[in-house]
């Protein structure tokens, strides 16, 4: 039985070598495989995954066959970073470009044992790995004697600067070690991975003597923290490479939080997409969707306003969408007047907002079932008791469809204020009309229904309340 399943495996993978043979002497596309033995591995299948950006998108399964999966076809695929996921803790990397990739491994140490019996790419990329590895390791010793003689006080300014040394060129290799194979083999893909992989040394950067010295090193990678990435090879999109760089750089330089923080890296990462259309348009999509429903609404404004709507992809439907947010945006900016409301209490009786007379007021948006609101509504209750007899007022505007369960809501915590609804719950045109992307919403209004904040928290309630109730003295 067992020599009956080899010669069956061995019929089967004759049958892919001879199509792919039988391709080279025609004018059909060359037909790739990547065939991958894992022993001492008990499962039936394994998973194909693209990486891209932050997704692993699901392609294709394969099934065991005496121990090995077979992924069919696979110069369908673009070329980039693939995942072979066995289960959750076992899974493997891999590069696909117009090759056959065919690999084996331990499934107790995939790394240590992996076998690239075919794929130029991937035998880099695994070499490297292990080659890395070696100089992290030999990294972290040189950092152990020098903290040893700096704990002990015994360490010279000669000494630290052997120390420095030793790192700088044992770093150096790293990138030498990318660099001849790119220059071996150009048409390979790996190498522009694993580059994108080093990180800027501002130590080699000052060893040229044409470089000007920066303030601080903290500035220097502020510009070059993307120098080992080419933004205009988009390959680097079906990998994590570029989502995981500008999320790095963000987090690393967004700092203070500030609209004109967040509007400078915008302008750095799409100077540098420029050159890609593809590039150009994933870059600007993520921020797109890092700051389309956030409290950083002007950022989101600069975005669609100084780049989607002059983007190489462009879609009319998609423009008109954003031109009405941002225009709901700039409408319920502070110093602005809030758009009147109508709608009707729990009587049934249409109250608009122009109609409460107060100091000062605060819409509400909110939603019954909305845990967090649940959270915030003590809080609130408090702040509307200790100020109400000075002149404030509450309008609250709950996102329900369900009149029991708002009434329910009101009568069992008692809140005073005016509390109103159009029962659509997710269709109201009220997320529409106040841009709510979240809930608690609010605004602070002066008496003549102005704009004067839009709070983040208990403390800038209060703070908005007094100052206006001051100014009415």
């Amino acid at each position: 039985m067992k020599k009956l399943k080899l010669i069956i495996v061995f019929l089967f993978l004759s049958q892919i070598i001879w199509a792919q043979e039988g391709t080279k002497n025609s004018y059909a596309p060359m037909s790739y495989m990547c065939y991958y033995k894992l022993n001492n591995y008990s499962g039936t299948k394994a998973v194909l995954y693209a990486m891209r950006g932050s997704q692993s998108i699901a392609l294709d399964t394969a099934r065991v066959q005496l121990n090995a999966f077979v992924f069919l076809n696979i110069e369908r695929y673009p070329a980039g970073m693939y995942r072979i996921a066995f289960d959750d803790s076992i899974y493997t990397e891999v590069i696909f470009n117009k090759e056959d990739v065919v690999l084996e491994a331990d499934a107790d140490n995939v790394l240590y044992t992996m076998k690239v019996k075919k794929s130029e790419e991937n035998k880099v990329l695994f070499n490297y790995w292990l080659y890395a590895i070696s100089i992290r390791d030999s990294i972290t010793h040189v950092r152990f004697q020098r903290e040893r003689l700096t704990n002990a006080g015994q360490i010279t300014n000669k000494q630290k600067r052997a120390f420095e040394n030793q790192i700088d060129v044992l770093n150096s290799r790293l990138s030498n070690y990318i660099e001849e194979k790119a220059h071996k083999n150009p048409e390979l893909f790996v190498p522009v991975v694993l580059r994108s992989y080093l990180i800027p040394s501002y130590r080699e950067y000052l060893m040229d003597p044409d470089n000007e010295p920066y303030p601080t090193e903290r500035l220097f990678y502020l510009y070059h923290f993307f120098d080992n990435i080419d933004f205009n090879d988009a390959r680097l999109l079906n990998t994590r490479i570029i989502y995981t760089a500008i999320s790095d750089y963000m987090s690393t330089f967004a700092k203070p939080a500030k609209t004109v923080v967040y509007k400078d890296i915008i302008d750095r990462v799409m100077n540098l997409s420029k050159g890609n259309e593809a590039v150009y348009q994933y870059s600007l999509n993520l921020f797109i969707q890092a700051f389309e429903n956030t409290l950083w609404e002007s950022v989101f404004v600069y975005l669609i306003e100084e780049y989607y709507l002059n983007s190489y992809a462009y879609n009319p439907d998609q423009g008109a969408y954003y031109k009405k947010k941002i225009e709901t945006i700039k409408q319920l900016k502070p110093g602005k007047k809030m758009p009147n409301i109508t709608l009707r209490d729990t009587s049934n009786h249409e109250v608009s907002l122009y109609s409460v007379k107060s100091k000062v007021k605060m819409v509400l948006i909110y939603s019954s079932d909305c845990s967090h609101c649940k959270e915030v509504m003590p809080d609130i209750l408090e702040i509307y008791e200790a100020y109400h007899s000075s002149g404030f007022e509450i309008y609250a505007i709950a996102i329900d469809d369900s009149i029991n369960i708002w009434k329910h809501e009101i009568n069992m915590y008692e809140y005073p204020w005016v509390s109103v609804s159009d029962l659509k719950g997710l269709s109201s045109p009220v997320i529409d009309k106040y841009n709510v992307w979240m809930t608690p919403m609010m605004f602070m209004l002066n008496e003549d229904n102005i704009i004067m904040n839009k709070p983040r928290g208990m403390e800038d309630i209060h703070a908005t309340i007094l100052q206006l109730l001051k100014m009415k003295k």
